[in-house]
């Protein structure tokens, strides 16, 4: 794991890489299988990282299965993004009657920038296909400039990395005039795909005692050898019910914080605690409640919570100490803690609007709804009825929106949801 730290922000070989995250994984020790997942951009272009982490990270560590194609779960599709219910389903896939002792399950997210040799330097976006220069990443482009068609013309890859950047990332990367523009949104989109698989894990914890190993970066595609910028990496462990954050580090999904050098032959990021201090904050304007709105929110909890049986009561406390018990394992690195806030928020979020859909709403509203823009689409899925066909659908759109919040607004509602007097 020292080694995956050392190499956060600097871009290396490829293939170095990964034989840096095969030593990674075996590094931990007890572990007796392993399995492998890989979420990656369809361009064919990325065709060289999936070759790269079947031959350098899969094969080695998972060399007892009959069929070659049951080594890697792969997941493809536009921009590289990790579908919901993903984690679960590789979970199931890696899932041995003859493991005995915890498993390994190494989750790898890429993204993509092309590169191309530009006297005096470099200009990043770009990948020439077919002799003529073509837009790489495609889909994180159009992203960044979007078509009429994604406003005619319902696109859901798009709404839901739109919704994941928010409007606040997405201008400031459109502000960007160089082609560092394409490189910081190539991070920001790796480490928040990243919070999405770490959100999938605090929420759906493996049965039986499990690592997971995730990484994150970007891939820089060129007509030589690809490198690869290495953005974030996380440690979980997965034991009797419970899902414990080990250990990572990531570079910030905060645009303006990341200081990206492309004056060298490799890319060079640095996003760490020493511009933290004059990073600018972007907070959202106020939603005061009104009475009503209070007395109506408190009247829907405490309706939800009267309708709780004596055992999901136990089960929704079991719910809120676990993401009590993350809160504090996090807490005492300001680092760790700004890292997993957001995860940590939505996989406590997602498990409220299961366990209790009215009460993860009113709960949520009540102590968050007064501090980020999320509160009017809360109050209407409140009063529509979560249950609803439209209170789900608003339930979908908070949670990725959730996504949109600076690390201290984050921090802020996990204190006040999980404080013990509430």
């Amino acid at each position: 794991m020292d080694e995956l730290q050392r190499i956060i922000g600097r871009e290396v070989p490829l293939d170095q890489f990964h034989l840096t995250v095969r030593r990674a994984a075996m590094g931990v020790s007890g572990t007796s299988a392993y399995g492998a997942c890989l979420v990656t951009c369809s361009d064919e272009r990325q065709g060289i990282v999936r070759s790269g982490f079947d031959r350098d990270v899969a094969s080695p560590l998972i060399s007892d299965v009959t069929n070659a194609r049951d080594r890697v779960f792969a997941v493809s599709n536009l921009c590289g993004r990790l579908e919901p219910g993903a984690f679960g389903l590789v979970d199931n896939h890696f899932t041995r009657p003859s493991t005995r002792g915890p498993r390994m399950l190494i989750f790898e997210i890429v993204s993509h920038v092309g590169r191309i040799r530009q006297d005096p330097g470099w200009v990043y976006g770009e990948i020439e296909r077919f002799r003529q220069r073509s837009a790489c990443c495609g889909a994180l482009t159009s992203l960044l400039e979007p078509s009429e068609s994604t406003a005619a013309v319902r696109h859901p890859w798009f709404e839901q990395l739109n919704a994941f950047f928010g409007p606040v990332r997405l201008a400031t990367l459109r502000g960007i005039t160089d082609s560092r523009r394409m490189i910081a949104a190539a991070i920001v989109h790796a480490a928040l795909q990243a919070e999405s698989v770490i959100a999938e894990v605090l929420h759906d914890v493996p049965a039986t005692t499990t690592e997971v190993l995730l990484v994150s970066g970007v891939a820089v595609n060129q007509q030589w050898a690809d490198g690869f910028l290495p953005v974030s990496w996380h440690r979980l462990r997965c034991e009797n019910g419970d899902a414990r954050i080990v250990g990572g580090h990531s570079l910030r999904t905060t645009p303006e914080a990341l200081a990206i050098d492309i004056s060298g032959a490799r890319i060079m990021v640095t996003g760490g605690e020493t511009m933290e201090a004059t990073a600018p904050v972007h907070r959202r304007a106020p939603v005061a409640h009104t009475e009503a709105d209070n007395a109506q929110i408190r009247e829907a909890a405490h309706t939800a919570l009267a309708s709780l049986s004596a055992e999901q009561k136990a089960v929704l406390q079991d719910h809120i100490d676990d993401a009590r018990a993350q809160v504090e394992s996090v807490r005492h690195d300001p680092s760790v803690w700004r890292t997993y806030s957001r995860p940590i928020l939505r996989g406590l979020f997602r498990g409220l609007t299961i366990l209790q859909p009215e009460l993860g709403l009113a709960a949520l509203l009540f102590e968050g709804g007064k501090d980020f823009v999320v509160a009017q689409k809360l109050r209407r899925a409140l009063e529509e009825g979560p249950r609803t066909p439209e209170g789900r659908r608003v339930l979908h759109d908070i949670e990725a929106e959730l996504q949109q919040l600076n690390h201290e607004d984050a921090q802020r509602v996990l204190d006040l949801l999980l404080a013990k007097k509430h």
